[in-house]
């Protein structure tokens, strides 16, 4: 709540006075409320000092673990010499060797089947006569369609047919009517399509398969009807899906997981029985293949969610007929090969469980004897990366606590979680190790100025011979003595939930709260006082007004005796 000044507004000579006693009673209560409100504005740039602070030490704590991962697989990276066949990747503690890939026969793929024949979307035929041609009163034919767009709403179209001079054939109407359903934009009766059977004198009607549509016909008034569609004048046309099962019950088996499917009435259709295997949840997938538009035949497609050998069946009238409704082409695979003349056989195209921390990504077979070779060394590059990430990350940290400490420091000066952040950043460079020739980070090059910069000194690492880079591996790893045992004293600021900087956050919010309820309370007395003052004024102004003019009265009057006293005076005399 806000204080609203208030304009005194008064009859005596002493108005604008007493506007000046309101708004200055009014200064001086607000000077508490001021003193609140700078320190709620402290409290929550604090927040954001902390929320930062926080930030750049669980980055530095990332980087600290980065630095342990690293140690613990000596920076071993693996290399394939053709990695359009399978690539490596190290994951966790391998040691240096080498592996042969060979006979690489399959990679694994999900299986997926598509049903043995189509299935036509919505369709139906109807007779049509020729419409002959007219010159005077044409022969004309209306046909109405509507048809479900993917959103449930019914899409209509009127399609008027004419003969004209030279009449109107099968053909010619079927062609007329496409244009005229082409031309809406619309997808719901684009789907539609008229087909001419020059051999029956039909015209069929078809729309796609997750679709419904009716067709109107009709006669337009007042011209010669001769011709159209005569028999089914004046009435509607519903499409229907073919039926994919002859008795409405199939059996679907996935990977030895026989489940029943009975389709409800109506559904018994493409869509119907996509929705009733799509929901079993066995891991499959189905789908609709249009292999065209306008009722040209659709399939059902049946696809595995993950890779590797499966059985994948569907079969009508299980009891009875037992009809095989999908293809048997694609069953799945695994990925098959040898790895140093040892056979393995996996579901996947990665596999991350043969070599302990390595995984293999396979992408493509191999030919007649060719192999792959899958190498493990240590690459020092990686070392280097990581501790210039260290400095990265701990110079950040080190800004943010030093600008917090001496004469230019911010809100946090004096604030524990500082000097401890502080001690922290100090562990980070005196972590040392025992027993090899890396036993601190400056053996590695890492180097601290005397504002508490720190660099990497590129010159000493580089300089480091097989047996350093190997203990520098080993001393970063370690966890207890190394540069990563602080990871662990770091977590406790930055943790989201228990971390120190969390519960200094918790007391400012609490602080903010109790400040902010007594501003309010505060504001609300101002406000009260500034009402009551301002009427208190109001009456003296009125007193002092109402005596100003008693006065001019008895001045007035006090003026008229004394000049009757001067002229009684005069005439006495």
């Amino acid at each position: 709540m806000s204080i609203t000044p208030l304009t005194f507004t008064g009859v005596s000579t002493f108005s604008t006075d007493f506007q000046t006693i309101l708004t200055r009673a009014v200064s001086i209560a607000q000077v508490p409320v001021t003193a609140m409100q700078n320190q709620i504005t402290d409290i929550q740039s604090q927040k954001v000092l902390a929320s930062g602070l926080s930030s750049a030490i669980s980055d530095l704590g990332t980087s600290l673990g980065n630095l342990a991962s690293l140690g613990k697989n000596s920076g071993i990276v693996a290399n394939s010499s053709n990695s359009s066949v399978v690539t490596a990747t190290a994951t966790g503690t391998p040691s240096a060797a080498s592996y042969t890939i060979s006979n690489v026969t399959s990679i694994a793929r999900a299986a997926s089947e598509t049903s043995l024949k189509g299935y036509a979307g919505q369709r139906y035929s109807v007779a049509y006569t020729p419409l002959t041609g007219d010159a005077s009163t044409p022969d004309t034919q209306s046909l109405t369609f509507t048809a479900i767009d993917s959103l449930g709403n019914p899409q209509t179209k009127t399609v008027a047919l004419a003969g004209g001079l030279t009449g109107l054939d099968g053909a010619g109407a079927a062609s007329a009517i496409n244009s005229a359903l082409q031309a809406t934009g619309n997808s719901a009766l684009m789907g539609i399509v008229a087909t001419a059977d020059s051999g029956t004198g039909t015209i069929q009607f078809s729309g796609n398969a997750a679709s419904t549509f009716t067709v109107g016909f009709g006669a337009v008034t007042g011209v010669d009807n001769t011709g159209g569609f005569a028999s089914v004048q004046n009435t509607v046309k519903t499409s229907a899906a073919a039926a994919v099962s002859t008795t409405g019950t199939l059996e679907l088996n996935v990977g030895g997981t026989r489940k029943t499917i009975v389709l409800a009435a109506g559904k018994n259709n493409l869509a119907g029985l996509t929705d009733a295997i799509n929901s079993l949840n066995l891991g499959v997938t189905a789908s609709v293949l249009n292999t065209g538009t306008g009722g040209t035949p659709n399939y059902l497609t049946l696809s595995a969610n993950q890779t590797g050998l499966t059985t994948l069946t569907l079969v009508d009238d299980p009891t009875n007929t037992a009809t095989t409704l999908l293809t048997a082409t694609n069953q799945g695979a695994n990925t098959v090969f040898q790895i140093n003349g040892a056979n393995v056989t996996k579901p996947g195209t990665v596999v991350a469980d043969v070599v302990p921390g390595l995984s293999f990504s396979f992408n493509g077979t191999t030919t007649g004897t060719q192999t792959v070779g899958i190498s493990l060394s240590t690459d020092k590059s990686q070392l280097s990366s990581a501790l210039s990430d260290l400095v990265a990350k701990y110079n950040v940290v080190s800004g943010q606590v030093n600008s917090q400490i001496g004469s230019g420091a911010g809100l946090l000066i004096g604030n524990p979680m500082i000097n401890q952040a502080r001690q922290a950043l100090f562990s980070v460079m005196n972590s040392s190790g025992s027993g090899s020739s890396v036993q601190s980070l400056t053996d590695l090059g890492i180097e601290l100025s005397n504002s508490g910069v720190m660099s990497l000194n590129s010159a000493t690492l580089n300089a480091l011979s097989n047996t350093q880079v190997g203990d520098a591996f080993k001393f970063l790893g370690d966890t207890v003595a190394g540069p990563a045992a602080t990871q662990t004293r770091l977590a406790q600021f930055s943790d989201p939930t228990t971390g120190l900087i969390k519960a200094q956050e918790d007391q400012w919010d609490v602080a903010d709260k109790r400040i902010t309820n007594q501003v309010s309370a505060l504001t609300d007395r101002i406000n009260a006082m500034q009402t009551t003052l301002q009427s208190k004024l109001q009456i003296a102004d009125s007193l002092l007004a109402s005596l100003t003019s008693q006065q001019s009265i008895l001045t007035s009057s006090i003026s008229s005796l004394n000049l009757a006293s001067g002229y009684t005076a005069k005439a006495n005399a």
